[in-house]
């Protein structure tokens, strides 16, 4: 099984690039079902989780091809079976194909999909929204089958702001004449980038990045094409690393727009942060000052995938902090780990209070999810020692050669097979 063999201690610095957000190419994708044509997808990132997603295209007729970052999707020779169930449980994110096949063929079937366990992470919200818009909603002991012969618009309140129930209401809506309107929809820049896909093949979409989305759907949708944004938690990733480490590092295409409420932890942590259009510098010299409170929270909050990396710059602070996770129930699994490499972190309930010790140390320790495996090795970067994080298939879940990023502004890392 592979895993990261980490020597701490070394300063980065240099300049490190940023790829496409995952959370943004997975519903894209999952879009492209609806055109009955092709999508050109750009600056899409090469993870397992967008593996996963492309097979599942594949096993239902769509053809894709890469070729570095550009992914083309021709889903003319799209056919209306279910997605099978083995590639169903491979990934979470399938269940957003919910929405785009309600659309194209008035069926969809959701069954236990995998992904981190990092909470409940329940479709209550999804199913009420589908339910508005005329679809019967029946449970099976294998999962979940959701049938609309006629999609109808309508305005959805969502009762929390769930990115993925905004994201399937926006496919779901998106082949049917009328307008239908999300309130209390998610903000994320990902929805945005979703959005603009949908515009892209005609979709009539207004207020996204708001609390309040309209979409006109079309009857003839287009070929589309769209960018896929900087991953803003990637971005949130190579400044933790830098907290931990320390140094100075130029991080190149994400903008600090997308992740501002991190830019200001950190800042108000005590880290230098040069914000520009197309990127940041970070640069920490001395060490940083724990906060009294921090908390998680939907966008434009901090978000609960950066929460881990927060707790990992935490645990060499100096003084008391504390951080609560608003989002998942089960998202405190790093906090553990981070003690075995020396932290002083205590946890209840869903908030971790961090008492800042002068440094970690080396150890083996094993990702129990996507960001606490980030967080692992972002500590690790400023420990003393060797450190050996296993679990390394987390990881690749959401970071493109994130071995070969890191070694490229001076840390001593190696991934061994």
């Amino acid at each position: 099984m592979s895993f990261y063999k980490i020597e701490g201690g070394a300063a980065l610095q240099g300049s490190i690039d940023v790829h496409g957000a995952k959370n943004a190419a997975l519903p894209i994708l999952a879009a492209t079902i609806l055109n009955n044509g092709i999508s050109v997808i750009h600056n899409c990132p090469d993870l397992s989780d967008i593996e996963s997603i492309i097979t599942i295209l594949r096993s239902l007729g769509c053809r894709v091809t890469r070729d570095g970052g550009l992914v083309t999707v021709d889903s003319s020779g799209f056919t209306s079976a279910d997605i099978p169930l083995e590639f169903m449980k491979q990934t979470r994110s399938s269940t957003i194909f919910a929405g785009a096949l309600l659309a194209r063929t008035k069926r969809a079937f959701i069954a236990g999909s995998g992904g981190c366990c990092i909470g409940k992470r329940p479709i209550d919200l999804h199913l009420m929204g589908f339910k508005a818009l005329g679809a019967d909603v029946s449970f099976r002991p294998d999962g979940i089958l959701c049938r609309a012969p006629h999609i109808c618009p309508c305005k959805i309140h969502l009762d929390f702001p769930s990115v993925g129930a905004t994201e399937n209401l926006m496919l779901a809506s998106s082949l049917t004449p009328g307008l239908t309107v999300i309130s209390n929809a998610a903000k994320e820049p990902e929805i945005c980038n979703l959005a603009d896909y949908l515009r892209s093949i005609g979709v009539g979409i207004k207020g996204d990045g708001t609390s309040e989305i309209y979409i006109k759907g079309t009857c003839s949708p287009s070929d589309g094409e769209v960018t896929v944004i900087a991953d803003r938690i990637v971005a949130a990733t190579y400044a933790a690393c830098v907290a931990c480490a320390g140094g100075r590092v130029d991080v190149r295409g994400a903008s600090p727009s997308l992740l501002s409420p991190v830019v200001a932890t950190l800042r108000r942590m005590g880290m230098t942060i040069e914000c520009r259009n197309d990127g940041f510098v970070v640069e920490k010299s001395s060490r940083c000052i724990n906060l009294p409170y921090l908390c998680t929270g939907p966008y434009p909050a901090l978000p609960t995938d950066c929460q881990p990396l927060i707790v990992a710059a935490m645990t060499t602070s100096y003084g008391f902090g504390a951080i609560s996770e608003k989002i998942f129930e089960n998202r405190m699994a790093h906090c553990k780990r981070l003690c075995d490499m020396g932290a002083d972190i205590s946890v209840s309930g869903r908030t971790a209070m961090v008492r800042g010790a002068e440094r970690l140390h080396g150890a083996a320790v094993d990702a129990s999810d996507l960001r606490c495996g980030a967080a692992l090795v972002a500590a690790a970067l400023g420990a003393e020692g060797t450190s050996f994080v296993s679990g390394v298939h987390y990881i690749d879940r959401g970071y493109e050669n994130l071995c070969t990023a890191l070694k490229s502004v001076g840390a001593n890392i190696e991934r061994i097979e």
